[in-house]
């Protein structure tokens, strides 16, 4: 762990407890994100790969590496468009719903379905769409990179999102109009998207709010709070630390409203966070 404060010029080190990873990090930057108990203090963003043992020092290391973010995109479009159209493990998804739901019951009075629209950003087979969205929203629009995701979503929906656009893009490159949504959902998304590009995506989200609304993000934690986790057994994705997600919203210039760890959930697994987001 390398903890520094702000200096008037640079950073300068309060303490070190591991020289060697210092040392490892070379003539690479590495990457600090403020402290959210302390924005004085800045933490470094540091993990490991959960498949090959490999540390990564900072972002630059990590998106420098075979994981860079050409690959991680050309990758992750590749797995996703070898999976079949189908939701696995119901029993375990019908738990993240019925959480997912929950969470979401307060932002949105009952009465006000009709008027609402919701946008769901790498929709899938529109799972979440149909499990919580339409609960809060009359209509959503469905993006994801998988044409046989989309054919499959609109299948489901069917006559419940009549007048639902299933739009085939990246999350990344998808347009997304201004003062369109009370809702803009990224469940399970956010960690195959890079950094930077998740800001941009963020950002678009925020644009794309009616006065009002609000963006729900949900995703896996690190087994290690300190560390993100970078993983290759679905594509190539990266479980961030809540700071490294706090410093993320911040930077797309949002707030954090509600927060709430999943509670019910698989023995041992990694745990899930869930979020509602508002622009500053």
């Amino acid at each position: 762990l390398h903890v520094v404060k702000h200096g008037h010029q640079t950073l300068e080190p309060l303490l070190h407890t591991n020289r060697v990873g210092l040392f490892l990090a070379g003539s690479d930057k590495v990457h600090y994100i403020p402290d959210p108990e302390d924005p004085n203090v800045l933490l470094p963003l540091m993990g490991t790969d959960s498949h090959t043992g490999e540390h990564y020092h900072s972002l630059s290391n990590l998106w420098n590496s075979d994981a860079s973010v050409k690959d991680w995109e050309d990758k992750n479009v590749k797995y996703w468009n070898e999976r079949q159209a189908n939701v696995n493990n119901p029993e375990i998804a019908a738990v993240d719903l019925r959480e997912s739901d929950a969470f979401l019951k307060p932002a949105f009075p009952g009465g006000q379905r009709w008027t609402r629209r919701g946008l769901d950003l790498g929709a899938g087979v529109g799972r979440v769409s149909q499990g919580v969205l339409l609960n809060y929203v009359y209509t959503v629009d469905l993006v994801d990179t998988g044409a046989h995701f989309l054919r499959e979503a609109k299948r489901r929906l069917s006559t419940r999102n009549l007048h639902g656009k299933y739009i085939q893009s990246s999350v990344q490159d998808a347009s997304i109009d201004a003062n369109t949504y009370d809702l803009v959902c990224l469940q399970y998304t956010a960690l195959y998207i890079p950094d930077d590009e998740l800001i941009g995506v963020l950002r678009k989200a925020s644009a794309g709010l009616k006065p009002g609304g609000i963006i729900f993000v949900k995703d896996n934690l690190p087994i290690n709070p300190a560390k993100f986790q970078v993983n290759r057994d679905s594509g190539l994705n990266i479980f961030r630390t809540e700071p490294h997600y706090n410093w993320l919203y911040k930077s797309a210039g949002l707030k954090i409203i509600a927060r709430q760890q999943q509670q019910e959930w698989i023995p041992d697994a990694n745990p899930v966070l869930m979020w509602q987001l508002k622009p500053e």
